[in-house]
């Protein structure tokens, strides 16, 4: 990773979980489509005073195919030369949510094997624009309680680990239904999210296996690629209160959470 961040005072406003996530949808994107120890570069400048601020993740993988540019950012496209596991939501999701910043995103790529560049430019903001009382570190309601966080995707636990530990959760983690299991032998936790497809069996599974050993079952929030009706149903009837669709905004996790854990203090 190499940085150029020449834009002074790099300050916008916004919602610091959404436009994180779209941060990180291209960060990933970058990674995933680049060979090993290539260089993915970012970089921030102003492309005009006191107007907008730019910030280009450019990598030297695979490039993007001439005829698929346009396209990029259309949902269920994609416009790499190889196809990786995904739904092609990512780039969708990253549009809108940057154009609820008043930005833009934009793709550049000189064709096959010629990397590609993601601009995203977004209105500057002076410090002081920050409201009144926002911390630069932010907090649940339901500061620490505590979470067992079941992903078998490296990047995606990791970051997602960090963003519920930043709010004031206690966060354990497990990358398997067996590891899970383990975990809550001996952690005691107020809430489970987990993945559905785990690498050793499902999440209901680990709902039903819980249950086996314990004799109840968890809060818990499912975390699918799937969201149909019928998915949703299924994981309901396994035992999930919620179902989120991935890729999972973070401010929907937190509202999840937030949803089990008050249910629990009114039973309690």
């Amino acid at each position: 990773m190499a940085e150029k961040l020449e834009a002074p005072d790099p300050h916008v406003r916004g919602d610091f979980a959404r436009l994180q996530q779209v941060f990180w949808n291209l960060l990933t994107n970058a990674a995933n489509f680049s060979p090993e120890d290539s260089i993915i570069e970012v970089s921030t400048y102003v492309t005009e005073p006191g107007g907008r601020i730019s910030v280009q993740i450019a990598d030297q993988g695979i490039g993007i195919l001439p005829d698929k540019l346009d396209r990029i950012f259309d949902a269920f496209e994609q416009g790499a030369l190889h196809t990786h596991a995904g739904l092609g939501l990512g780039l969708a999701i990253s549009k809108a949510l940057v154009e609820m910043h008043s930005g833009v995103i934009a793709a550049h790529s000189d064709g096959p094997n010629c990397g590609s560049k993601f601009t995203v430019r977004l209105p500057s903001a002076m410090p002081s624009d920050q409201p009144n009382g926002e911390s630069k570190h932010q907090f649940s309601p339901h500061e620490g309680l505590r979470l067992l966080v079941v992903e078998d995707h490296p990047d995606t636990l990791g970051t997602l680990t960090r963003l519920l530990t930043r709010r004031g959760y206690i966060v354990r983690t497990a990358a398997s239904l067996a590891e899970s299991l383990e975990v809550a032998r001996a952690y005691e936790f107020d809430v489970l999210i987990s993945d559905i497809g785990l690498p050793d069996g499902r999440g209901t599974e680990l709902l039903e296996q819980f249950f086996a050993i314990h004799g109840w079952r968890p809060p818990a929030i499912a975390m699918s690629g799937f969201g149909m009706d019928d998915d949703v149903e299924r994981s309901q009837q396994a035992g999930f209160s919620e179902h989120l669709t991935k890729p999972v905004e973070f401010s929907a996790l937190q509202e999840a959470i937030s949803r089990l854990a008050s249910r629990q203090s009114s039973k309690g």
